[in-house]
């Protein structure tokens, strides 16, 4: 950034620019941020990725531990000017560096919810050594991945994904995951849009140990339009934004349960597709899912050219 400014009288920034990625295994596309620079933004926004850089690293130094995305923002809100701004700064910064966002020690705000039924005897192992029995709690708070070595269950019938808030909490309320004739499980929900925690979560429960020769079987229950396929593939195959935080936020095991349009033939029961709709469902159709099935691509049709309709 110096020699920059000596030689050329620009001080400049190369990020990866995560939103203009055309894949989630093709190659970065990178943005400079540079002061001076050609818009009239060019200055606060140079001036608050310097910021989150300088806070990084002197977190990083003094081993000061984790620090969520809220925190960092409320460390400067005047220069940041909204959440969203910090948000794609660090993703960008972890992306640029090949890195999870954890190892820049930033951790994001816990926002998903999980459900264990007893019977899964379901145990958190912590970095520490500490075990803690976590089926016994009813609705929890999904807990921050960096501080956990694995997740171990002594019998998991099943795993649950649910889009809506609303119907997990129904289903917890109604000890759904306790009933004998379905078998134990796991419930969790991302709350609409699942948070990189929540992903991580699922991921580690999914492969959590079993006495079980085979995994159970990992379900996902969403809208019946694009946004909740679009949902179901994120959990899946990860998001093109956050496709540096590898492996360790998919789940290649999740099955779409439904709901599916072809599910209710009554389309009296139906309201019609909004332009937004039709725009979302040909996004999908565009990214380049890694080993997407054709199923999916065939529902996004049925949304986009056959159904004038949506859930």
């Amino acid at each position: 950034m110096l020699d920059g400014l000596a030689t050329r009288g620009v001080a400049e920034f190369k990020l990866a620019n995560r939103r203009r990625q055309v894949s989630t295994s093709g190659p970065k596309v990178y943005q400079k941020i540079s002061f001076p620079g050609p818009q009239v933004t060019s200055p606060r926004r140079f001036a608050a990725l310097l910021n989150i850089i300088t806070i990084i690293i002197a977190a990083l130094e003094d081993n000061a531990g984790t620090m969520t995305k809220r925190d960092l923002y409320y460390r400067n809100s005047a220069l940041f000017g909204n959440q969203t701004v910090v948000d794609r700064i660090i993703d960008d910064l972890a992306c640029t560096l090949d890195v999870e966002r954890s190892a820049l020690g930033i951790v994001a705000a816990q926002k998903g919810l999980f459900c264990a039924s007893p019977g899964c005897g379901l145990r958190i192992v912590s970095t520490d050594g500490r075990v803690k029995s976590v089926d016994d709690d009813g609705v929890q708070l999904i807990p921050a991945m960096d501080a956990i070595v694995r997740i171990e269950s002594r019998r998991t019938d099943y795993v649950l994904v649910i889009e809506k808030e609303a119907v997990f909490k129904s289903l917890c309320d109604s000890e759904f995951c306790t009933r004998v004739d379905i078998g134990h499980g796991i419930l969790i929900t991302g709350k609409g849009y699942p948070d990189l925690l929540t992903r991580q979560f699922l991921s580690r429960v999914a492969n959590s140990s079993s006495p079980l020769s085979v995994p159970p079987p990992v379900l996902c229950v969403v809208d019946a339009d694009a946004y909740g396929l679009h949902i179901f593939a994120v959990y899946k195959y990860g998001s093109r934004a956050l496709a540096h935080e590898g492996a360790s936020a998919l789940c290649p095991l999740l099955h779409w349960l439904g709901a599916k349009i072809l599910d209710y033939p009554d389309q009296t029961a139906y309201v019609p597709m909004t332009q937004g709709d039709r725009k979302k469902a040909m996004s999908l159709l565009e990214q380049h899912f890694d080993h997407i099935d054709l199923r999916f691509y065939e529902v996004v049709w049925i949304l986009v050219i056959r159904a004038d309709f949506k859930r």
